[in-house]
């Protein structure tokens, strides 16, 4: 699980130490689940399509799933 640090079409973020926060919260029970703080390592803004190019690139052995909220969906072409 990864919460975005800077979210490049939104702007009304909480803070990403929040985020994280309640990610952690809301997955430490399901096994095999990790909540990471990459974005806060890439440049900002944060694109999806540029982290999944950095975890690929780090562990080209994974398979990922993207799963977004449905605010994002209305804007999805614009990614």
């Amino acid at each position: 699980v990864i919460p975005c640090d800077d979210h490049a079409f939104k702007s009304a973020l909480f803070s990403f130490e929040q985020r994280f926060h309640m990610c952690k919260l809301g997955f430490k029970k399901l096994r095999n689940t990790r909540v990471l703080d990459i974005e806060q390592k890439l440049n900002k803004p944060n694109y999806s399509l540029e982290t999944i190019k950095t975890i690929l690139k780090l562990r080209p052995d994974l398979s990922l799933n993207l799963a977004i909220g449905s605010d994002l969906l209305q804007g999805f072409q614009q990614w």
